[in-house]
């Protein structure tokens, strides 16, 4: 199915996917996602089994980004596991939920996947690019518990239609709805990944797939193709989460927003 020289070319942007799900706490899934949609058509896979294949793969990975992130932010003394787990448990709950209707059916195309995943980026970037606050003067007071769980219980939702973790989501409620400067939310966020991809994950993993690819296959996830994202997000996703801690919060925002639109850009072209 795959090339050495598409091993090193999977490696080569999974490491921006990396640095990126490390900087801004958004999973990687922006990156992921192009890749794995282009390998899974070249290799004939098509609707309604080709959005399957791309958010068994795609979440996957981000297990293990949000894992080493979480790690590397704990170390630097800025993990937050309260309204962590308020974020995740009622997410992990809408996450499997919608995931078995997506798994059990044929409704969820291409085409409403690449218009679900535009719908959630354009804006985001559009907000992140011209909000001019400034993040230091922020309330570092963060809300009640309650409200975590209400933004987990759509991000779960949105994760599994997405693919995208739901940092995308909860990044800016958390910044520009509940005021939380950017680096704790970006640590919230990149905390409550793992929780909402592990059992979506562990779904794919175990359901009964009709397009074989790859003798290295289990369910939807191909690990030929999720294996060389995997090393790069350990490689370098800790640098992303040194990096952010650099920077000031407008070079994040603009970072990011620069980024989506390229992204964007591309999934219309």
């Amino acid at each position: 199915m795959l090339s050495p020289t598409d091993f090193l070319t999977i490696a080569i942007l999974g490491c921006a996917g990396g640095f990126i799900s490390g900087m801004l706490g958004v999973g990687g899934g922006i990156v992921f996602i192009p890749i794995l949609q282009f390998y899974l058509e070249r290799s004939g896979v098509q609707d309604p089994e080709l959005v399957k294949f791309i958010l068994a793969n795609s979440l996957f990975v981000i297990i293990f980004s949000g894992l080493v992130i979480s790690r590397k932010q704990y170390l630097m003394g800025n993990l937050h596991p309260r309204p962590t787990i308020y974020t995740a448990l009622p997410g992990m709950v809408t996450c499997i939920a919608m995931t078995c209707m997506i798994e059990q059916g044929t409704w969820y195309n291409k085409t409403a996947f690449n218009i679900i995943f535009l719908c959630l980026l354009v804006p985001f970037a559009v907000r992140m690019l011209f909000n001019k606050k400034n993040d230091s003067n922020e309330n570092e007071i963060l809300p009640k518990g309650w409200v975590f769980s209400v933004t987990g219980f759509f991000t779960g939702i949105v994760t599994s239609l997405s693919g995208l973790g739901g940092g995308i989501l909860m990044v800016p409620i958390f910044t520009d709805v509940l005021r939380i400067r950017i680096k704790t939310a970006t640590s919230i966020s990149t905390g409550t990944i793992p929780f909402f991809a592990l059992p979506i994950s562990v779904y794919y993993l175990l359901a009964t797939c009709l397009t074989p690819l790859d003798p290295w296959q289990q369910g939807y996830v191909v690990f030929p193709l999720v294996l060389p994202l995997i090393l790069s997000v350990l490689l370098v996703a800790p640098l992303g989460v040194r990096t952010a801690q650099k920077v000031s919060p407008a070079v994040l925002r603009v970072t990011f927003a620069l980024f989506a639109l390229g992204v964007i850009i591309t999934r219309i072209w």
